[in-house]
């Protein structure tokens, strides 16, 4: 991950410099002009309390506005993205989510009949809504 903006941070070392937002164990993050997609984020709960975020996990006012989208048959991801994504509004960063009812983990940009395959078209009418992309 060579070009993480102003407020997110990807470990720990990291934070100090990029205050805002860290996130252990991503799994795919794409950042362009301003906004991220966080594609089934990894390791951002807490170990010992699921219902919170990990400690390496912080977030504030200052990452980009974010798109999410995850499978809820993705049992290692969609509770923390569920999460991230109620932290993020919190903090009052603008998130968009998108929960699938299947397609586990990895589906990324696959074909397929499942209704997450649509998700790179749902990013794009994200993108297009917020100015990121012309009309």
């Amino acid at each position: 991950m060579s070009s993480v903006p102003s407020g997110l941070a990807t470990s720990p070392a990291e934070a100090p410099s990029r205050p805002g937002f860290s996130l252990r164990g991503l799994a795919s993050l794409f950042i362009l002009s301003g906004f991220a997609a966080l594609i089934y984020p990894g390791g951002v709960l807490d170990q010992q309390d699921k219902e919170k975020l990990s400690p390496e996990t912080r977030v504030t006012k200052e990452p980009p506005p974010s798109f999410l989208p995850v499978a809820s048959d993705d049992n290692g991801s969609a509770p923390g993205t569920i999460r991230l994504f109620q932290s993020l509004r919190d903090a009052g960063v603008s998130a968009e989510i998108h929960v699938y009812a299947s397609g586990g983990h990895g589906f990324g940009m696959r074909k397929s009949d499942q209704a997450c395959a649509s998700w790179p078209q749902r990013c794009e009418e994200w993108m297009r809504g917020r100015g990121f992309l012309k009309k």
